[in-house]
């Protein structure tokens, strides 16, 4: 799909990311699909759907992810990295927890001092 005025038209797949270094000013339009955003030193957690437009506010760092089939157009301040979606390792989820888990029951028998 074309954006007319912008200068940036990207296709992401789920899970594949964005980073954005110094873009403060980019504006950023969902057509297709739904983007997540964070950026540094900021608390929000920004989502974008198709129709919604965003212009990063901050400098620094920001992350865009596609949290399904996404097309964004972009109005592009600074520069815009694509990185693909990290693929997922199975049972490593399943192993953290249980390491957790582990960590957990070793404490159980000791006493803590609560004042």
């Amino acid at each position: 799909m074309t954006c007319p005025g912008y200068t940036d038209t990207l296709d992401l797949a789920p899970g594949e990311s964005l980073d954005l270094i110094d873009a403060a000013g980019t504006t950023l339009r969902v057509t297709r699909g739904r983007l997540w955003l964070t950026m540094e030193h900021d608390l929000r957690d920004i989502v974008i759907e198709p129709g919604d437009v965003f212009t990063i506010d901050r400098p620094g760092h920001t992350i865009a992810q596609a949290q399904d089939a996404t097309t964004v157009c972009a109005i592009r301040r600074g520069w815009i990295a694509r990185r693909s979606a990290r693929p997922q390792q199975p049972g490593s989820l399943r192993r953290f927890l249980a390491r957790l888990l582990s960590l957990d029951a070793a404490k159980r028998g000791t006493p803590v001092p609560y004042y």
